[in-house]
């Protein structure tokens, strides 16, 4: 027999993993599959001496659900309902028979429940933090349930309750007669401090068969007092918000709760509406993911987690409230913003400062802004007016071609030709060519939807045909020969009729969005 087949009958990898079972980031509840069967079930702490002075199972799977239990004989017996049969001990882990196939195993209730755990993808139950962001917390399967171990510690020091982890291990040695181990390594009995096992090992009934049944505990962590508590429950980022004397950069914490405010508190502070500065580009990753978060006139939001509200309306930087950076958005967040921050430079917008202090209403100027403002007020007006949509309504689909249109932060090609495919799906490949063949008294075989309302926009004799349809064509020559396609000789082309040669994407970008606005505002007009 091989060192191999010895050491997998003595079960020697098992044995050591027993030491390792509390020391990696997830942790084996139960498992049930092969030669192998693990448990685990949560065990009060004066019952812990209690259960480590034997090898055997303080739970079993039988004990997991509530029943009935009758305690003496006749009709004097007393009849209770029970949630668990041994006081003291309870499962963690609920693993349930139903009839032929595979367990049903789950997570006990009092545990989803506390770590506020929902069902993921696959059986997992996962969380989400104060961003919104998803985290796997536990994988279920009819064979394993694992958890981490962060989680996991948290829950077992608010139950200030011990954590077994209960193992039943069989192997049996098929077509050998004799037991390959020694005398002396046939039975093993291990005693300390936070386990207890036993290893046995025989072959008078039979093939040879070992058997290793124990349990090991993990001690719940000490409960924390109050202010480690409130120490933990908010974290602050640190924020430029000026100049010191020698022109260091001066940082303060965006805790609101340390900021001074129009009411006398913390009068040596910053005020919490302390301006703060930050690059642009902070707004990329809310544009570039607009599944999750908005980019809106003066506001950045992820729905239902946080709405933080800004001054966008610079071309080349954000400003935000001090304060709103700490009360507005999680701490995962601020150093998102804390990457981009910069000094401060110029003050607030007109706009900014018509809202936030002076009460009054005002529309953003930024091209993105005005032009989402543009096109919603059209598609109402036009419908009012003709009774049906010039620009049909964006697929689900493509809605977030609307929420992430936006001047690029930089000259990223990337970035312009998703702008340059927004701009076309929006604008024309959403034109009502039904309609507009229905509006037209001839039809032309091959007639593209640009050439469509072109003619349409000629009959009803409207001003500005020239100017707006070369605007379309713009965009769809710069999309059909840059965004779509590799950049050629055309692409050059398209660029030199639109005076955009040499032009990087910020200039590009906008001055597609202003013609687009000028047309949207014209259309507009059209009784």
């Amino acid at each position: 027999m091989s060192r191999e087949d010895i050491d997998h009958f003595s079960q020697k990898a098992r044995r050591d993993a027993i030491d390792m079972l509390f020391d990696t980031p997830w942790i084996t509840l139960f498992r049930c599959e092969g030669e192998e069967s693990w448990f685990s079930g949560l065990i009060a702490p004066e019952k812990a001496p209690t259960a480590l002075k034997d090898f055997t199972w303080d739970l079993h799977w039988g004990d997991m659900r509530p029943s009935i239990v009758t305690y003496g004989q006749g009709d004097d017996a007393e009849i209770q309902y029970e949630r668990f049969q041994d006081d003291g001990y309870e499962p963690i882990i609920i693993a349930r028979e139903r009839g032929s196939g595979p367990f049903f195993v789950e997570l006990a209730e009092d545990a989803r429940l506390f770590l506020n755990l929902f069902p993921g993808e696959n059986g997992s139950l996962v969380r989400s933090d104060s961003n919104g962001d998803e985290e796997t917390v536990v994988t279920v399967s009819p064979q394993e349930v694992r958890i981490r171990k962060g989680p996991l510690l948290a829950y077992l020091q608010a139950r200030q309750m011990y954590l077994a982890i209960y193992f039943d291990h069989i192997v049996k040695l098929e077509g050998v007669g004799d037991n390959p181990l020694p005398e002396s390594e046939r039975y093993v009995d291990v005693r300390e401090a936070d386990r207890t096992w036993s290893f046995g090992s025989i072959d008078d009934i039979g093939a040879p068969l070992s058997r290793l049944c124990g349990k090991r505990l993990l001690e719940p962590p000490k409960r924390q007092t109050q202010s480690q508590l409130d120490a933990d429950k908010d974290t602050y980022a640190s924020f430029i918000i000026g100049e010191d004397d020698m022109g260091k950069a001066r940082e303060y914490s965006a805790d609101p709760a340390g900021l001074a405010n129009l009411f006398g508190k913390n009068r040596d502070a910053p005020s919490y509406l302390t301006s703060v500065s930050f690059k642009r580009q902070v707004l990329d990753r809310y544009f570039h993911n607009p599944g999750k978060y908005e980019v809106s006139d003066g506001m950045v939001r992820n729905d239902p987690h946080w709405v933080l509200r800004i001054d966008d309306d610079h071309s080349d930087r954000v400003i935000v409230f001090l304060g709103d950076l700490g009360r507005d958005l999680p701490y995962s967040e601020q150093l998102h913003w804390r990457a981009h921050n910069i000094l401060p430079d110029g003050t607030m917008s007109r706009t900014a400062q018509s809202r936030s202090f002076d009460a009054r209403f005002a529309d953003g100027e930024q091209p993105e802004h005005r032009f989402k403002s543009a096109y919603q007020r059209f598609n109402a007006t036009w419908l009012k007016i003709h009774g049906w949509p010039l620009l049909r309504p964006l697929a689900t689909s493509d809605k977030h071609l609307l929420t992430k249109l936006h001047v690029p932060t930089g000259d990223n090609p990337a970035e312009l030709d998703a702008q340059l495919v927004g701009l076309a799906k929006i604008l024309i490949d959403s034109l009502n060519d039904a309609k507009l063949d229905e509006k037209l008294s001839t039809q032309v075989p091959g007639e593209r939807s640009i050439a469509k309302l072109e003619r349409y926009l000629t009959n009803i004799s409207y001003p500005h045909v020239e100017r707006d349809i070369a605007a379309l064509r713009t965009i769809q020559g710069l999309r059909s020969t840059g965004a779509a396609h590799a950049r050629g000789s055309n692409y050059a082309k398209a660029l030199k009729r639109s005076g955009l040669v040499d032009q990087p994407a910020p200039i590009i970008v906008k001055k597609l969005i202003e013609d687009a606005i000028t047309m949207l505002d014209g259309l507009e007009g059209i009784e």
